[in-house]
């Protein structure tokens, strides 16, 4: 099973418009509970080279995947259905960073516990 925090190479085709799309790295946000209890549903977050955006966030410099995680391109996934293969795990600082900008995003104030 794939973990929040999981960096995954994953087929993100289907898209339309400005959507990412092709094989490529992305970040799992979603957290483990949410994917276990989901059957292989998982949110992820596309990573590229993509310009400099306030929701382009780049990847720490100690891991061996490098881009920016695209937090406004959200999708979810299912795992089950398509190829993916786990690259590497970013640290849970970052993880943390990231989710705070995903709910600032959509306006929660809540805390994952709350739930």
């Amino acid at each position: 099973m794939v973990k929040q925090g999981d960096i995954i190479r994953i087929d993100f085709s289907s898209v339309v418009g400005h959507e990412e799309d092709n094989y490529r790295p992305g970040l799992v946000v979603s957290n483990d509970d949410y994917n276990e209890f989901c059957g292989g549903i998982i949110l992820v977050c596309p990573i590229s080279h993509a310009k400099d955006f306030p929701l382009h966030i780049d990847l720490p410099k100690d891991l061996s995947t490098d881009g920016k995680v695209l937090c406004e391109n959200i999708r979810a996934l299912d795992v089950n259905a398509r190829k993916y293969k786990y690259i590497e795990s970013v640290s849970d600082e970052f993880i943390k960073d990231i989710s705070d900008i995903l709910k600032a995003c959509v306006g929660v104030n809540v805390k994952a516990s709350d739930v």
